[in-house]
């Protein structure tokens, strides 16, 4: 009896209904694409003005070697 309920319960995925691994990668590829060349500007003005602070580091550029450095 839990058997029958069972086997007629799942459902079977046919391979048109699948997406192969070409179009996920596809897929994949063009979010990473949109995240990667997305303009994210952000500016630290309000936290320097209201709570005093100042980076560590003038630009993220010269703050890359630190951060790699120390979660080694």
């Amino acid at each position: 009896m839990v058997r029958t309920l069972t086997s007629t319960a799942i459902v079977r995925v046919t391979p048109a209904r699948r997406k192969s691994w070409t179009v996920r990668l596809a897929d994949f590829l063009d979010t990473l694409h949109t995240l990667m060349t997305t303009s994210m500007r952000i500016s630290n003005a309000k936290a320097r003005r209201e709570l005093g602070w100042a980076p560590t580091v003038p630009t993220y550029r010269e703050g890359i070697p630190l951060v790699t450095k120390a979660s080694r």
